[in-house]
C-alpha cells in the first residue's frame, strides 16, 4: 500500500541562524538550493522519514517549516501570497494544498496546534490522516484528540498520551548511517569525556542532568558543548513547574542530596557561572554534523534523560553517540536492556558516585572502552537506524489506512 506522505518539522532558531550565516546570498538562492543546505545540516530527524519512506515506494515531501528564507523562496516560486504576520502558517497550508498528501506528519505540535491542523484538513481535497509527535510534558492531552496517530519515544509518555483518545505509538529515535559515510574516516578519539546537548533550566526538564554535570565537572575531565535554555514558552513552563516535587523525589532516589534547585535561572547567568567555575570546559553548542564530529572524537560521552522520562530510556543521544562509535555512559533505566545491553554495549550508572567511578574506570582501561564502544555501534547499526524506524512507521500508517484507525499501537523500537 503506497501513499502520499508530507512531513512538517521545525529546527532550533539558533540552528537556522547558523545555516543562514553560512549562506550570505540566501536571498538569491532557489527553494531547492536552500532545502539541500538545510537538509545538509543533518540536524535531529532531518528529512530521514521522507527519504526512507520514498525508498519504500511512497511519494514524499519534507518541509522545514520555520526556516523563513527557505519557505518564502517556495512561496515566491509557486506564486503563493502570505501575510507578513502569519507567513509560516500561510505557506505551510499552501504547501499542503499543492502536494495534496494522504498522510501529514507533524513533528512539532507546539506550532502545529489544533486550529492549524483543522486548516490542513480543509486544504486537502480528500480525507487526510494526521500523525503527530510529542515527547515533552503535556498539560492538556485532549488537545491531541483530533489526530489519527500520536507518536512518542518512550512508553510512559505513550500511556499518558493515550488519554487524548488518539491511537498512540512508540517510535524510538534512531541513527542515520549516511552520516558515517559523509564524515569519512575520523581521527582516533582525542576528547576524553564529553557532553553535547541542552540544559533547560526548569524543574521537570533537566534538573537532574544539571546537578550531575556539575559534579562531573568537579570530579572528571568532562568537556561540554551545551545550549543552556530558559524555561519554555507558554504553558510549558507551568507544566514543568508542576513536576517540581516529582523531579526532586527522582533526584533523591538517584543519590543526589543537594537541595532542590530553583525553578528559574537565566540561561546567560548559568552559562557564565559554569564558565567562571570551570574555565575552558564549556564550549559553544554544536548541532547536526558538528555534533556528530564531537561525538566521533569522544572516548566516552555522557547521557542523562529528561526528568519527565522517569524510568524509561529513549532519548536521541543514545543512538547518535553509539552510532558515531563513542562509548556511551548513560543513566540506568528499567527498559534500557530493550535497546542496548547494559555494561556490554553501553555503560549504565544508577547514582552520581557510580557515574564518576565508571567514567574514570573507562578512561583508564582503553581496551574495555574500545570494546564497549564498538559493541554499541554495531548494535545501533544493526537495530536502530532511521530506515528501520521508517519501516515501522510505514507499518503503522498502512494499518491506519486499512481502517484500523482506533487501535493503540506500541511498536517495538
Amino acid at each position: 500500500m503506497n501513499y502520499r506522505f508530507q512531513k512538517f518539522t521545525t529546527i532550533y532558531p539558533v540552528v537556522a541562524e547558523r545555516l543562514l550565516a553560512q549562506l550570505p546570498n540566501h536571498s538569491q538562492l532557489s527553494y531547492r538550493e536552500l532545502y539541500h543546505a538545510a537538509a545538509g545540516l543533518y540536524f535531529a530527524w532531518c528529512d530521514y522519514y521522507a527519504r526512507h519512506l520514498r525508498e519504500l515506494g511512497n511519494d514524499t515531501d519534507n518541509v522545514f517549516a520555520n526556516v523563513e528564507p527557505l519557505q518564502k523562496a517556495w512561496a515566491r516560486e509557486h506564486g503563493c501570497k502570505w501575510d507578513s504576520r502569519n507567513w509560516l502558517r500561510d505557506i505551510a497550508i499552501a504547501q499542503v494544498r499543492e502536494f495534496q498528501p494522504e498522510i501529514v506528519f507533524l513533528e512539532d505540535l507546539y506550532i502545529f496546534e489544533a486550529e492549524f491542523r483543522q486548516q490542513i484538513r480543509a486544504a486537502c481535497k480528500a480525507p487526510v490522516l494526521l500523525v503527530g509527535y510529542r515527547a515533552a510534558p503535556t498539560e492538556d492531552f485532549s488537545a491531541f484528540s483530533d489526530l489519527d496517530l500520536l507518536l512518542t519515544c518512550v512508553p510512559n509518555f505513550a500511556a499518558r498520551l493515550a488519554a487524548s483518545g488518539a491511537p498512540v505509538g512508540v517510535l524510538r529515535h534512531a541513527f542515520e548511517p549516511a552520516i558515517l559515510k559523509l564524515l569519512g574516516s575520523l581521527p582516533s578519539p582525542d576528547l576524553d569525556f564529553t557532553f553535547t546537548g541542552q540544559i533547560v533550566l526548569q524543574n521537570g526538564y533537566h534538573q537532574r542532568r544539571r546537578v550531575i554535570i556539575e559534579r562531573l565537572l568537579e570530579a572528571t575531565p568532562l568537556e561540554m558543548w551545551i545550549q543552556a535554555s530558559d524555561p519554555p514558552p507558554r504553558g510549558a513552563a507551568r507544566i514543568a513547574a508542576g513536576l517540581s516535587n516529582r523531579a526532586h523525589r527522582v533526584l533523591q532516589q538517584f543519590g543526589v542530596t543537594a537541595r532542590q534547585p530553583r525553578s528559574i535561572v537565566s540561561a546567560s547567568t548559568y552559562a557564565s557561572t559554569l564558565e567562571g567555575r570551570f574555565p575552558g570546559r564549556s564550549h559553544r553548542p554544536v548541532f547536526g554534523l558538528d555534533n556528530f564530529r564531537v561525538l566521533g572524537r569522544s572516548r566516552v560521552t555522557f547521557n542523562n534523560h529528561i526528568d519527565a522520562a522517569e524510568g524509561h530510556a529513549g532519548n536521541m543521544r543514545l543512538f547518535e553517540a553509539t552510532g558515531m562509535g563513542a562509548c556511551l555512559l548513560t543513566d540506568w533505566k528499567t527498559d534500557l536492556h530493550e535497546i542496548f545491553q547494559p555494561d556490554a554495549e553501553v555503560v549504565a550508572y544508577k547514582s552520581v558516585d557510580e557515574c564518576v567511578e565508571k567514567v574514570n574506570y573507562l578512561l583508564s582501561h582503553e581496551r574495555e572502552r574500545q570494546a564497549l564502544a564498538l559493541a554499541g555501534q554495531r548494535r545501533t547499526l544493526r537495530d536502530h537506524t532511521f530506515a528501520q524506524r521508517a519501516a515501522q512507521l510505514n507499518e503503522m500508517i498502512c494499518g491506519l489506512m486499512s481502517g484500523r484507525s482506533r487501535v493503540t499501537y506500541f511498536a517495538a523500537g
